[in-house]
C-alpha cells in the first residue's frame, strides 16, 4: 500500500475457487491494490453456448478436488461482477496461447505482466515502448488527411531496435537471476501504440464506423510487418535470440499470417525477439503525451478541473485534439464539433 504499483491476478476458469475468486473484490477491505481477470478456456464458452456442464479440478501431490458445475454459473457469476463491480476482467487463455509466437523450448505463457498488458513465461521480461500515432497524421483534419507512412515505418523499425537495445541495458539490472535468464532467452518485447482515438479523428474517420475499422486492420497490417521484418535485420546483425527453433516458431497461426515476404525472411535467418509486439492502454504515458490512452476513443471532451492554487477555482479543461481543433477553426464550443469526435459513452457497443 506504499508506492501504487500495478498487479495482475489471474486464475484459469476450471479452479475449484473460481466462484470465490470471482467476488473476492466485492469486499474492498480485501485485494485493494490489484486487478483480477479469469483465464476463460473455449471449453468454459463451449459449455455456455450449449448450457451444458464444466468440470473444476484442481490436483497435485497433497491433493485433488474436483467438482461439477453448470457452465453458466461461473459465466454469469463473472458478468455479474462485471456489470456491478467492473471486476472481474476476462483473458480468453486458449486464443492467446494458439496466437503465441514463443510455445516451444520452455518460453510458453502462463500469465501476464503486472499491467496485463503482455503475455509472459515464468519470469518473463516486459521491455514495453510506445509509439504515439497522432503524430503521423499530414494535412489532418481536411480530406487530404493521409499517414506519412515513411515516419511512420522508420519509427516501428526503430521502436524494435530501442527495446532490443534496453535488454541488453538492463540484463545485469533484474532482481531475480532467473529474470535476467528468460530475457536473454526470448528476447521478448512489445512495441505499442498509443494515440489511436486521436488519429481517427484527424483522418475524420469515427471511431465505430466499418470505414474507421478498415483503416485500423490495414493501419497495423503494415505496421506488423515492419516490426517482424526489423527484428529479423536485428537478428542477422546481432544473432537470434538463444531459444529459437525456426520450425517451431514457424508453427505459430501469427507467424502464419505476416507478409509472405517476411515470412520468407524469417526462414532464411531467424528473428532476433521471440514476440515484438503489444497492444497496451497506455494510461500515464498517453497522459503526458497529450493524446488518447492505446488503442481508445476519446474518454471526454472536456473536464471540469478544481485548483486552490490558481486564480480560478474550477476551469474547464479540453482534450488537447479537442482544443487544438476548437482553435484551428475558431469554435467556442464543443457542441460545434464534428460527429467524428465521438467519446466512449456514445459509442455502439456492437463496435
Amino acid at each position: 500500500s506504499g508506492r501504487r504499483g500495478a498487479l495482475m491476478i489471474t486464475i484459469r476458469d476450471s479452479h475449484p475457487d473460481i466462484m470465490d475468486f470471482m467476488r473476492v473484490k466485492r469486499n474492498l477491505k480485501t485485494v485493494r491494490f490489484a486487478n483480477i481477470s479469469v483465464k476463460v478456456s473455449d471449453a468454459l464458452m463451449q459449455a455456455v453456448e450449449k448450457d451444458g456442464d464444466f468440470e473444476l479440478n484442481f490436483v497435485n501431490d497433497k491433493v485433488s478436488v474436483k467438482k461439477t458445475v453448470r457452465a453458466k454459473e461461473v459465466w454469469g457469476e463473472l458478468i455479474r461482477g462485471a456489470r456491478d463491480w467492473a471486476e472481474p476482467g476476462v483473458i480468453f487463455w486458449d486464443t492467446v496461447k494458439r496466437e503465441s509466437t514463443s510455445e516451444y523450448n520452455g518460453m510458453e505463457v502462463i500469465s501476464t505482466n503486472p499491467c496485463a498488458e503482455i503475455p509472459l513465461e515464468a519470469y518473463g521480461d516486459c521491455c514495453l515502448g510506445n509509439i504515439n500515432l497522432s503524430r503521423f497524421v499530414e494535412e489532418e483534419f481536411t480530406e487530404r488527411s493521409r499517414v506519412n507512412w515513411t515516419a511512420l515505418e522508420r519509427a516501428a523499425r526503430y521502436g524494435v531496435r530501442f527495446l532490443d537495445n534496453v535488454l541488453d541495458y538492463n540484463a545485469d539490472k533484474h532482481p531475480l537471476k532467473q529474470q535476467t535468464e528468460a530475457s536473454q532467452l526470448s528476447r521478448r518485447i512489445g512495441v505499442g501504440f498509443t494515440g489511436l482515438g486521436d488519429m481517427l479523428c484527424q483522418m475524420r474517420l469515427k471511431y465505430d464506423t466499418d470505414e474507421a475499422i478498415q483503416f485500423v486492420d490495414q493501419l497495423f497490417e503494415r505496421i506488423k510487418n515492419f516490426v517482424y521484418d526489423e527484428s529479423v535485420n536485428v537478428g542477422i546483425e546481432k544473432g537470434t535470440f538463444k531459444n529459437y527453433d525456426r520450425e517451431k516458431h514457424l508453427k505459430s497461426p501469427f507467424v502464419q499470417r505476416l507478409a509472405s515476404s517476411v515470412i520468407e525472411r524469417i526462414k532464411q535467418h531467424g528473428m532476433r525477439n521471440v514476440a515484438v509486439l503489444t497492444v497496451p492502454p497506455v494510461g500515464s504515458g498517453a497522459s503526458l503525451a497529450g493524446t488518447t490512452s492505446g488503442v481508445e476513443p476519446i474518454f471526454d471532451l472536456a473536464y471540469t478541473r478544481r485548483s486552490e492554487s490558481l486564480s480560478q477555482e474550477y476551469f474547464k479543461v479540453y482534450h488537447p485534439l479537442v482544443g487544438q481543433y476548437l482553435r484551428m477553426f475558431g469554435l467556442k464550443d464543443d457542441a460545434e464539433l464534428p460527429e467524428y469526435f465521438i467519446t466512449a459513452h456514445k459509442i455502439a457497443a456492437e463496435k
